[in-house]
This record gives C-alpha cells, structure tokens and sequence, in this order.
C-alpha cells in the first residue's frame, strides 16, 4: 500500500461503512487478532473526546508483533472538528491528532479514520493531504434533476462488470427501489444473482419480491411523475408503492400528504415569480441566487427564498406546466382523495390512479368510490 494512512469521509453512510470493511481486511487480514487490530468505535458508553483519546494513545504505542491496524471506524461526530482557533476539549483533541498525523504515522502503524462529515478546509483533513493519505470521500448523489439518469448508469456499470443482463423494465424498478442509496447497489444486486442463478435475461417480474425499496423514494417519485404531468411515470410509481407497501392505508396516507405539500410549494413558488416579475426558471434561479437586500426584505416572510436556487429552478419548470387555477384545483382534489381514504372502500390503487389521471390529464370529474 503507498500510504498507511487512510481517511474515509462524505456523507454517504452505506459507501463509508463498505469501503472501511473492505480496508481493514485489506490492511489486517481476514483473521487479525487483538495484537494486530485495534478498532474503536461509538457505543453509549463513550464520548467523542474520550474516543480521539484513545486513538491517539493507540497511534503512540509501539507494535511488538510486526504491523497494527488502528481504525476509528464509521463515527458520526467528525463534523464537529472545530475551526483552528476553537479552545473547547473536543477541539483540543481534534488538533493534537491533526498534528501526530502532521508528523508522520509510525511505518509500523496503519492508520483507518472513518466517518461522515469531516471538511477538507479543517485540520484533520488538511494534515492527511499533505502527508499524502489515501482520502476516500463518498457523497450521495443528491435527489433532485436527473438523478434517475446518474443511479442507472452505475446500476448498469455495476451489472456489466457482475455479467448480469436486466431488461429496462427490471433496471428502472432497481433505480425505484434504491433511489439515491448509491452504497446498496452492490448488495441489490447480490441478491439478484443468488435469486437467479445462470438467467440469461432478468426482468421486473423476476426482482420485484426480492428487490424491496425505499418508500420515501418511491413517494417522492410519484409527486415529481405529477409536477411533471408525466401519467406513464406515476402509475409506474403507484405500482412500486402498493408492492413494496405492508400497511397501504399509512402510506398512501403519507403519499397524499406529501402530493399535497409539492403542490402548495408549486402554486408558492407561482406566486412568488408573479410578485417579483420572475417570467420563467432560469428568472427563479437567477433571482435566488443573487437576492438583494431589498429583496430579502421584501420576501423576509417566505420561506422559498431560502431554497437552494437548482431546486427552485426545477420546481419553476413543473409550476410553468400548471395554472394557478389547476394548481387550487388539484389541491383540493388530493383533500377529498384523503377524505375517501378514510370513509370510502375504494381500492387504494384506484383512488391513487384516479387522482394521478384527474391532476395530468386537467380531468375536473370528482374522484369515483
């Protein structure tokens, strides 16, 4: 290995956990012993402060049996490092393992710092590049714009090089299922090779019991399918949540909750490019990303403003598809689909696609059931 030294960081948890696995094997071996391995880890009993401690102690006491392998494996409290003028106790030990690093890791060390959050504009980090650490920094990919395009591509990256062939039907389901948990496609697709051994050609059908997914993704999906009038992708959407839903009532619940939260924030944000003269998404952007003091003032009582301008702009393009009018509309729409929830035995899958064709296709029939 070129260093003994390594940091794994970012934010996506999955991708953290599964690379620190993969090096402390590669650094100890399948059957290290305690005189060989030293792992320290997060537990009820112990502090932030008391962990760097003992990591530190461990770092500074001599191998006496050829190389150890210390890991402060998957923490959550890295991001709380501190700035360089920082003088509380969990800072003090922060810098003191920013300099033991900054001096050099012992060669018969090797050295794994793992968990989210750590920020290359602060010490640690800043130690570890200029002793030529081996940095390891996972983000998630975020859930907004094309998301759906970048999650395929590795799924079919992942899939050439496990000589899997999935139809179109089978990736987009997976994309559904996994949304943007990037770190789970290799165990997705570890499943499917156990579930279909030697299948030439794998489709939905073959997936769909085995392949569970994220139900906030496969919400979220459905709302977005909406915003863009785009009736193929809902129903598809519709179809991945009543499969993979073991209480529909809750999440059909939670489905119209969150429908009808999306569109408040379309005809919000309608509004707000019709007071501040926005004629478009590239406007809505524009105008959030450079907001004048006047205009902080002027807005200081609505809360998209602070909205990160890329998600604004996409919002803008699905507001731009509604009137204001359609907007009330199908807000009231969801209002009455969540009163047959509770009072009317219509189908679950029903209510939804009725719903999901009256917002698309501009149907202003009332709900059936």
């Amino acid at each position: 290995m070129s260093s003994n030294l390594v940091i794994i960081t970012g934010d996506d948890l999955d991708l953290i956990r599964k690379k620190t696995s993969e090096t402390v094997k590669r650094a100890a071996g399948e059957n290290a012993d305690e005189f060989s391995l030293d792992i320290l880890r997060e537990s009820d009993d112990s502090t932030p402060i008391e962990l760097i401690s003992d990591l530190i102690k461990s770092i500074q006491t001599p191998s006496f049996f050829g190389q150890k392998t210390v890991c402060l494996q998957n923490c959550s409290f890295l991001d709380r490092e501190g700035s360089k003028t920082d003088k509380s106790p969990l800072a003090k030990v922060f810098h003191e393992l920013a300099a033991l690093i900054a001096e050099g890791i012992p060669q018969d060390i090797f050295l794994i710092v793992s968990g989210n959050g750590l920020d290359s504009r602060k010490s640690i980090m800043k130690a570890a590049a200029k002793a030529n650490a081996e940095i390891h920094n996972f983000k998630k990919l975020q859930l907004s714009g094309k998301w759906q395009e970048q999650v395929q591509m590795l799924l079919r990256s992942a899939c050439q090089a496990k000589h899997l062939n999935l139809t179109g039907r089978a990736l987009e389901y997976l994309c559904e299922v996994i949304g943007t948990e990037t770190g789970r496609i290799e165990t997705e697709l570890e499943k499917i090779i156990c579930a279909c051994p030697g299948k030439e050609t794998i489709d939905y059908l073959d997936i769909v019991d085995i392949c569970t997914g994220n139900a906030s993704t496969a919400i979220w999906a459905f709302s977005n399918a909406l915003g863009d009038r785009k009736l193929k992708n809902a129903y598809k959407a519709i179809d991945n949540i009543i499969h993979q839903s073991k209480d529909q009532e809750s999440v059909v619940m939670s489905l119209l909750y969150q429908t009808a939260t999306h569109f408040r924030t379309l005809l919000k944000l309608k509004l707000l490019m019709q007071q501040a003269s926005l004629r478009g998404p590239d406007a809505v952007y524009g105008f959030l990303k450079n907001l004048t003091p006047a205009h902080k003032e002027q807005f200081k009582n609505n809360d998209l403003i602070k909205m990160h301008p890329y998600r604004a702009k996409i919002l803008a393009q699905s507001a731009s598809l509604y009137s204001g009018q359609e907007l009330i509309q199908i807000i009231n729409n969801i209002t009455t689909a969540n009163r047959k929830l509770v009072s009317s035995a219509i189908p679950r899958r029903m209510l939804l696609e009725q719903l999901a064709l009256m917002i698309i296709k501009g149907n202003r029939t009332t709900l059936q059931g």
